[in-house]
């Protein structure tokens, strides 16, 4: 299956979590609410959404962020090692984090070195 979109931003809090998988001409929202007071199946769900990204940057406003990179670091380690930062942000509107992302790995993709084939 190929890979529509490399690159994913995650906002997340302990009520809800927007996803966007994106190129530089598109972007997919993936939204979701959590269910009460079960973390390890809101987590779950989130990380099924976040799918084949082959780059992940995390936000969100407060530990929650926090608390997922460590489930994706105890539940699912090959999708944390696709995590390539972790931001502190309030609730941007959808074309902000859109924007965030894009300018986020514009950055990364610059600086992460080229390997000849």
């Amino acid at each position: 299956m190929a890979i529509e979109h490399y690159h994913a931003i995650l906002w997340i809090d302990q009520h809800q979590a927007e996803i966007y998988h994106f190129s530089r001409d598109d972007a997919q929202l993936h939204a979701m609410k959590e269910h009460g007071h079960r973390d390890a199946i809101y987590f779950r769900e989130v990380a099924e959404a976040l799918g084949d990204a082959g780059a992940i940057l995390l936000t969100g406003p407060a530990y929650t962020k926090l608390e997922f990179q460590k489930y994706l670091e105890d539940h699912h380690p090959t999708l944390a090692g696709r995590v390539t930062g972790v931001e502190t942000m309030d609730h941007p509107t959808n074309p902000q984090l859109v924007a965030f992302g894009r300018h986020y790995f514009k950055s990364a993709d610059l600086n992460t070195p080229q390997i000849a084939i």
